[in-house]
């Protein structure tokens, strides 16, 4: 009799487990239905002839900043500027810039080309002003490298190596300032 009474509560149990988990699929369901977009065109940099831009970052203000690369310059949109497209910078008119990071004070990070035009080097890079600064790489770790990301007081992380994209690239910290 006593196991015939655990079972009964077992399978309420279960029955009730199973009402609930359902219930709950459900909800979620029709809510992620709720739930609707709007995409805004961010454009590509007036300056540049490429009609191409591809984000890589939005940071945390309310004016909106997203950083990328429009052609081959990196760029910063900040919704509140006119135009809210900007050049965000690179190190020669030959050089190639890509924005891959932005902290709360709008600065971009990323990546540009540095060195003689026969010979560029992808050197990790941080934006102002119109131009590029190459933050450079670390010690014995290869030519290239590459800022993926940047905190509001200036802390860059980012990797370097041998090659761009390499297997044997190491993870690094520094700072802008």
């Amino acid at each position: 009799k006593h196991r015939k009474k655990t079972m009964t509560s077992f399978n309420v149990l279960r029955n009730f487990t199973t009402i609930a988990l359902t219930a709950c699929c459900a909800i979620g369901v029709s809510s992620a239905r709720a739930q609707t977009y709007s995409l805004t065109d961010l454009g590509a940099l007036p300056s540049m002839t490429a009609t191409v831009a591809t984000p890589a970052a939005l940071n945390d203000l309310a004016q909106v900043q997203v950083a990328g690369t429009s052609g081959t310059s990196a760029f910063r949109y900040t919704l509140s500027n006119t135009p809210p497209m900007e050049d965000a910078g690179r190190n020669s008119p030959k050089s190639i810039a890509r924005g891959f990071g932005i902290n709360s004070s709008g600065m971009v990070v990323g990546d540009s080309t540095f060195g003689p035009s026969t010979g560029l080097t992808s050197r990790a890079a941080s934006f102002s002003n119109g131009s590029a600064t190459d933050l450079g790489t670390l010690q014995n770790s290869g030519p290239f490298s590459r800022a993926n990301g940047i905190n509001a007081t200036g802390q860059v992380v980012g990797f370097s190596g041998d090659k761009l994209d390499g297997d044997s690239s190491r993870a690094f910290l520094g700072s802008t300032l």
